[in-house]
């Protein structure tokens, strides 16, 4: 009995010391094993942090060409907000010249030297666009939310073949402008309405060797057709036939323009000196009371109260000859300058962030809300606002915005203006060439240019 009592004993001994060891075991195990997932976890956390805390900052690089001094002003008064809102995107604002933008973007273009975005006139969209240049905006998901805050008719010309290559910040419509005081003096209460008017006002401002009826800027022949050409719209005219394989100059629309401006060149009432003046140029004969008249955009007003304080204006729609002379609705061009964003760029989510703010509600109505500026609406949202109507020439902007036409947004439309329509037009209105002969000349370069493949 003794015997059985020992060994049970024995046995319960063995089992209590073999329980024990697989229970501290098992706790060591447990204890491991949650460390371990708390180094892990920790190891993690640091990992996430240090992700966060090393996020690259990105600089974007934007080019701006042109525009008037109170205009490159608040350009870089929005870049710095941006850039102080926004620590993680940078924006590096370089200004660019005007009047090479066509041939310094081209270079660019051709060197892959282009900037993450420029903002450049509207009808290098298709060029640069469809040549592969330009990032399409509608390859970004919120595209489709994003175009809703735009003016359809300004989206519409910067969007080839279903593919938005720009988003708007300015809209241009040009419209007459006069010396209200010279107006006054000589008779006249209003701006002239039609061709003839016009003729007969310009003449009767006009004082050889002091000042001048009616100035326009022929020194740069891109400046020289987007002003000139407002008058061959409003006679009926366009640039090119349905298909953009034939160029329409040598219709009566395009004679009666020519025409028109010889006719004042001869006369006597158009600035002689046009030909050799450019914007600049343009500006300081208006501060300086040589010319009467004038076709400009609503940017020109900040420069002119810059240089003549006192200086009051008179806004009117583009005259219009008395018969429409084609066979297309009477039209005021419509005007664009763009913001895109170069294919090459390196940093595209961080551009489209950028670019969509830039030319968006906000920045479309802080524009709106300076009428020195003489910015038109991109955004719908700024149509509502009361401010906009402010805007000196108010009401000649609202008579040409429901005639509004775009030049075509033909790949070679820089190449027709500068070596087929202009040179050939600035000879007959200087009197170097007849009408005719010039718009014969013009049509031949012209179908030379568009026979290009």
């Amino acid at each position: 009995m003794k015997n059985i009592i020992k060994s049970l004993f024995i046995t319960i001994l063995i089992f209590t010391v073999i329980f024990s060891t697989l229970l501290i075991f098992t706790s060591c195990k447990k204890e491991t094993a949650e460390t371990t997932v708390a180094e892990t976890t920790a190891a993690a956390e640091t990992t996430v942090a240090e992700t966060t805390t090393a996020t690259e900052k990105v600089t974007l690089e934007f080019w701006l060409y042109g525009g008037v001094e109170d205009n490159i002003k608040w350009n870089k008064t929005m870049v710095e907000k941006w850039n102080s809102e926004n620590p993680d995107i940078q924006v590096n604002l370089t200004l660019q010249s005007w009047e090479t933008m066509f041939e310094h973007f081209q270079t660019a273009a051709s060197t892959g030297t282009m900037p993450d975005i420029a903002r450049v006139h509207g009808s290098m969209v298709n060029q640069y666009g469809t040549g592969g240049f330009l990032e399409p905006l509608n390859n970004f998901s919120d595209y489709s939310q994003v175009k809703n805050d735009y003016i359809e008719g300004y989206l519409h010309t910067l969007n080839i073949n279903g593919q938005q290559y720009g988003f708007p910040q300015l809209g241009l419509i040009f419209i007459l402008m006069g010396n209200k005081k010279m107006l006054n003096d000589a008779g006249y209460q209003e701006l002239p309405k039609t061709w003839d008017e016009l003729k007969e006002t310009a003449k009767k401002l006009t004082v050889p060797g002091k000042q001048w009826g009616y100035s326009i800027i022929g020194a740069n022949t891109r400046d020289f057709t987007y002003r000139w050409s407002e008058y061959m719209f409003k006679a009926g005219g366009d640039v090119l036939n349905t298909d953009w394989s034939k160029s329409l100059v040598t219709e009566p629309a395009w004679e009666g323009a020519v025409q028109l401006f010889a006719d004042m060149k001869k006369d006597g009432s158009l600035d002689p000196a046009f030909l050799a003046t450019d914007f600049e140029g343009q500006l300081n004969k208006i501060a300086g009371n040589q010319v009467a008249m004038w076709l400009e955009g609503g940017y020109i007003i900040g420069p002119i109260a810059g240089k003549a304080p006192n200086m009051e204006l008179l806004y009117g729609a583009v005259p219009a000859p008395a018969e429409a002379l084609g066979k297309s609705p009477q039209g005021t061009l419509q005007d664009i300058i763009m913001v895109c964003m170069s294919s090459a760029s390196k940093h595209k989510e961080a551009a489209w962030k950028f670019l969509k703010w830039y030319t968006g509600p906000e920045a479309d109505k802080d524009y709106v809300l300076h009428p020195e500026l003489g910015g038109l609406p991109v955004c719908k949202a700024s149509m509502d606002l009361p401010e906009w109507k402010n805007i000196p020439g108010f009401e000649a902007y609202q008579a040409e915005g429901g005639t509004l036409r775009a030049m075509p947004a033909i790949p070679t439309l820089v190449e027709l203006i500068e070596q087929g329509w202009a040179p050939s037009i600035l000879k007959a209105v200087n009197g170097d060439m007849s009408v005719e002969d010039a718009l014969k000349e013009a049509q031949s370069k012209c179908d030379a240019i568009l026979s290009k493949k």
